[in-house]
């Protein structure tokens, strides 16, 4: 494929992804439609200063950028490292140190495929007292949510999987492999509660928890918050997330500390 075919395909690629038109997206650039269809069908070559326009216009991510640039021919100013790149690395060991090694309640760092790369003490702590793989559980969250170990301790289960499913849904946007292991669970019928658990009567709660039961008839509700690196310009270290848990409530916070302590 020349470079002329590649850019039109990443040009049209960033306009889907974005749920634009050939005359919105020309409208925001300040364009015509009619370059714009010139540069998806290969008869125009972008500049670079259209390029630089392009992504601090619609606010690309690095990923997209890097993209535009190799497609059209020029260098890419974005870096690509890999997952073993020193910076990277760098990055991780950051994200260890500042905040799965500072907070309190299991923390991990997953990329864009849910493969976890980090985990703090308290992570294998407590997927460890679920007894799943020894300590921190599979290498990716979600065979370590869909597992049947973890399934047969959520009471709540229709819910969660729900939410589960919604959730992946929006990173598959993102992601092939991720959207591919989506696909093959669906198959599976893994999500096929999921039209009855949004459809139930009653209102939907504001948050979901993630509510383990024990023997003893106890429960503790867990959620998590959801964190970026805000000014990652190397595609990898833009993708990676931090997902920190947390109890939902007093019950399940002495619950869970009663578990950390061991």
């Amino acid at each position: 494929m020349d470079k002329s075919s590649r850019f039109g395909e990443e040009l049209r690629a960033v306009r889907a992804d974005l749920g634009l038109s050939q005359s919105a997206l020309a409208g925001q650039l300040g364009s015509t439609q009619r370059h714009l269809s010139f540069l998806e069908t290969g008869r125009s070559q972008p500049t670079r200063s259209f390029l630089g326009r392009l992504c601090s216009e619609l606010n690309l991510s690095a990923a997209q950028r890097g993209a535009l640039f190799e497609a059209s021919g020029f260098a890419s100013p974005v870096s690509q490292q890999g997952n073993t790149g020193k910076d990277v690395e760098a990055a991780l060991d950051m994200m260890q140190v500042q905040i799965l090694d500072q907070w309190p309640y299991p923390a991990l760092i997953l990329d864009p495929g849910w493969n976890i790369l980090r985990v703090n003490g308290h992570t294998r702590t407590l997927f460890g007292a679920f007894g799943l793989g020894g300590g921190a559980g599979p290498d990716n969250l979600i065979e370590l949510l869909l597992s049947d170990h973890m399934r047969s301790m959520v009471v709540n289960w229709t819910q969660v999987c729900a939410a589960i499913y919604f959730r992946l849904r929006k990173a598959a946007e993102h992601d092939q492999k991720l959207a591919d292991r989506l696909q093959s669970l669906r198959r599976d019928g893994m999500f096929d509660n999921v039209p009855t658990a949004i459809t139930q009567p009653g209102a939907m709660p504001a948050i979901i928890p993630f509510t383990i039961g024990f023997p003893d008839g106890s429960r503790m509700g867990m959620t998590s918050m959801l964190g970026q690196i805000a000014t990652a310009q190397d595609p990898v270290v833009e993708g990676f997330e931090v997902e920190m848990m947390l109890p939902v409530d007093a019950a399940s916070q002495t619950i869970l500390q009663t578990i950390l302590r061991g």
